[in-house]
């Protein structure tokens, strides 16, 4: 069973748990990369939304988030 991939168009909500300025909802443009607080511009679309929780998740532990 193939997982849906993100396309540009799509809309997401990003959480993270007690972090506000980390949390955000975009639309996806047509360029497929968002701009995400202390990772900068990340390419998002094509990948399923497990790849950009991890994605996002290895990319803020250690120097910012903590377990």
């Amino acid at each position: 069973m193939s997982q849906y991939q993100l396309g540009s168009g799509d809309k997401i909500s990003i959480t993270v748990f007690g972090q506000k300025d980390l949390s955000m909802e975009i639309r996806l443009p047509d360029v497929g990369t968002i701009n995400y607080p202390f990772l900068g511009e990340i390419k998002i679309v094509g990948l399923t939304t497990a790849e950009v929780e991890a994605l996002i998740y290895n990319g803020l532990k250690g120097d910012y988030l903590v377990e």
